[in-house]
């Protein structure tokens, strides 16, 4: 099963343990590489411009050291070989001025992390679902659903 690539931008190491732990027990095959401050995101995805092998998806939070998400966003959306890169914030602040400069500087989607773990989970799933490769999520969903299959075999 080929794996889909995650760069997670996160300064909280509990926060780092249960989101990679999310896409672990959700059954999402995902290579997660963690970074724990803006520059470092900064360096990692301009290591990956030269090299041409992005990731599929960046989860950032907010509130980061050196540079922040909201720095590192309008940084991403500024190169033209990441125009396209899903970016999901996953934050704490529900702010509106945060919320809003998000949206203006082209973030995919604004998340507010869960006080729940269940609730943690579910949001890595949908997230995955919709913002990882479809064929990726294809995988998780017929192996993780049970959903059954088609006279053809094909999954319904």
């Amino acid at each position: 099963m080929n794996k889909c690539a995650v760069l997670l931008v996160e300064d909280d190491s509990n926060d780092i343990f249960l989101v990679e732990r999310s896409f672990r027990k959700a059954g999402i095959a995902a290579r997660i590489d963690s970074v724990m401050d803006g520059e470092i995101a900064v360096d990692y995805l301009t290591r990956r411009l030269e090299t041409s092998v992005l990731p599929d998806l960046v989860i950032l939070d907010l509130k980061l050291p050196k540079l922040n998400g909201l720095e590192v966003l309008e940084w991403i959306r500024q190169q033209p070989e990441l125009a396209h890169l899903p970016v999901v914030m996953l934050t704490s602040s529900s702010e509106r001025s945060d919320i809003d400069r998000a949206t203006q500087l082209g973030v995919t989607a604004y998340a507010l992390k869960p006080s729940r773990y269940d609730d943690l989970l579910k949001l890595i799933t949908q997230i995955a679902e919709t913002w990882l490769p479809q064929s990726i999520a294809d995988r998780h969903l017929t192996g993780a659903r049970s959903r059954g299959s088609d006279a053809g075999g094909r999954p319904v």
